[in-house]
């Protein structure tokens, strides 16, 4: 687990396949042409901050980055609430050590243009949900 996270060579020597080059290149010549996908994002990234400011969700913020960490801190519960997660339909991956320092474990939140409102707002009370049971 310490080699998958921490060696640069395994991390940093797999090149992608051509077809997924081009779906890059063809994705970035769409964004630039239609700014509303970026612009949605960002709404996005601004209601769902503002949902969290709400809560006792704890996270880290920034207005310009879809990546939203919650940093539980102890190992086992992120695991378990990322499990549960995923049994309700949401996919948040638990960043644990080596990848970060022990005792400040994550969930890693990745949100989409495409996310509506309402999946927001029941992603943020299913967590608050979650991690008042687990304290």
């Amino acid at each position: 687990k310490l080699l998958r996270v921490t060696s640069r060579p395994y991390i940093f020597s797999a090149s992608i396949p051509a077809s997924v080059a081009a779906g890059l290149s063809q994705s970035i010549r769409i964004i630039m042409r239609d700014r509303s996908f970026r612009d949605q994002l960002f709404n996005n990234i601004e209601y769902f901050q503002k949902l969290l400011s709400g809560s006792k969700i704890p996270f880290i913020g920034s207005f310009r980055t879809p990546i939203i960490p919650i940093v539980i801190g102890d190992e086992l519960r992120t695991i378990k609430i990322s499990k549960d997660l995923y049994k309700k339909g949401f996919f948040i991956p638990p960043v644990i050590w080596p990848a970060v320092p022990k005792g400040k474990a994550r969930l890693r939140i990745t949100l989409m243009n495409h996310h509506t409102k309402s999946q927001l707002e029941l992603l943020v009370s299913t967590l608050n949900r979650l991690c008042e049971e687990i304290n």
